[in-house]
């Protein structure tokens, strides 16, 4: 027995570890090289992925940032002619806008439920405006163009106002501590420097930039109905003067402008950064 197990069975034992050793080492030997191999590919995969994610977020954003930077463009040009006298206005004309501020800050059910801003700026369905919500009124378009009933608005603060209506500082907590006691501009006979009336121009007083910025609507206003569809459409456009804090603009159902009085600071918005 112990001749068979020396000359037959030790050989065969010694030769089934020597292949099996061999074998082993031979396929750790392989899946490392092939580790490195599917690591290069897996990179190699990601970087493709990264760099087509970017390619298609960037044509994404051109498209949806394009349409916007060209209005943005006609807007600031058309302002900057009227303001500097590059275009020349229609001798007294003044388009009408509408300002709410003032009367809105005090409507009964507080922000957001102006029933004024309501009547003076209507808000129809077909306009497919994504602020109207099921805020809007289906108008008769065989009867009436909607569109003639848009109206741009303006709104300023009058606290701490200078002759010319600039504002540089303010009494607050004395003043605008609540919303009720806030004061806005009202009516445009009321601003510094209406006694300028039809000769109005420029923008050295509040009165002169409302009167000239009001021949914008005929821009404003085209900008905001040409598109249609509901997942474009401009939501609006603004001009605002950082020498007396005014806005004016066009924004369809939106009636936000109306409830500027209630706007407050914070951290979370940024204006108390």
């Amino acid at each position: 027995f112990r001749y068979i197990s020396i000359l037959i069975i030790v050989p065969l034992l010694a030769t089934t570890v020597t292949i099996s050793a061999v074998v082993t080492h031979r396929i750790s030997t392989a899946f490392a090289t092939l580790d490195d191999v599917v690591r290069a590919e897996y990179l190699e995969l990601e970087l493709r992925t990264s760099s087509s994610a970017a390619g298609l977020r960037a044509v994404h954003a051109s498209s949806v940032t394009e349409r916007a930077v060209r209005d943005l463009h006609v807007l600031s040009r058309n302002a900057g002619w009227l303001l500097f006298g590059g275009v020349r206005r229609r001798e007294g004309s003044f388009p009408e806008m509408v300002t709410a501020t003032d009367r809105c800050k005090d409507s009964p059910g507080g922000k957001g439920n102006c029933a004024y801003l309501k009547e003076v700026m209507p808000c129809d369905c077909a306009w497919r405006d994504r602020a109207a919500a099921d805020d809007c009124v289906e108008y008769d378009q065989d009867e009436v163009d909607s569109r003639y009933l848009q109206r741009a608005y303006w709104a300023g603060q009058s606290q701490d106002a200078w002759d010319d209506g600039d504002r540089n500082m303010t009494r607050f907590s004395e003043v605008d501590a609540l919303p009720n006691e806030t004061a806005f501009w009202d009516d445009v006979s009321s601003l510094p420097g209406s006694e300028r009336g039809p000769r109005a121009s420029g923008y050295e007083t509040t009165y002169d930039r409302v009167r000239v910025i009001s021949a914008l609507s005929a821009v404003q206003m085209p900008l905001y109905n040409y598109d249609a569809s509901p997942s474009t459409k401009p939501i609006g456009t603004y001009i605002g003067f950082e020498a007396d804090g005014m806005l004016s603009g066009m924004v369809g159902c939106n009636r936000g402008h109306a409830d500027y009085a209630y706007f407050r600071s914070s951290h979370g918005n940024g204006a108390a950064r």
